[in-house]
This record gives structure tokens, sequence and C-alpha cells, in this order.
């Protein structure tokens, strides 16, 4: 028997898609930019679309844009 004098609310696990954080976290996921600069793009299954291995640790919080160089083939 379920005691039903408790009052249960339901708890909100949603993720606000609109919020910075999370499009910033997206855009941050989708990039991979290695040490020297070359910026691939990652579909998020840790393998970067032009098949270069993503080893070493991103750099894309780090290198700015403008500093950085685009894969020809991530960014068709």
């Amino acid at each position: 028997m379920i005691n039903q004098s408790k009052n249960y609310r339901a708890l909100k696990n949603t993720l606000d898609y609109e919020t910075e954080a999370y499009l910033k976290s997206v855009d941050d996921r989708l990039s991979w930019v290695k040490k020297l600069g070359q910026w691939h793009l990652s579909g998020g299954n840790g393998e970067t679309i032009c098949g270069v291995p993503m080893l070493g640790n991103n750099y894309a919080k780090y290198i700015p844009e403008n500093e950085r160089e685009k894969c020809r083939d991530c960014f068709k």
C-alpha cells in the first residue's frame, strides 16, 4: 500500500538547451584543436570527421578561432 500522505514532486531533470553554457559546450565538443592549432570537427563519437586520431589534449578552449587552421576535410 502506498502512503499517499506524502507529497512527491517531480524533479526537473531536463537541460535548458537555450543557455549559453549548453551552446558553448556543444561548440567545444564538436571542435577538436590540436596543440599546433589544427582545427578538426568531431561528431561526438571519439573520431574526427576526417579520420585524424583524437590523441592528446583538446586545445579548443585555449586557442582562439582566429589562430586556428581549419582542416580542409572537416570543414567542407
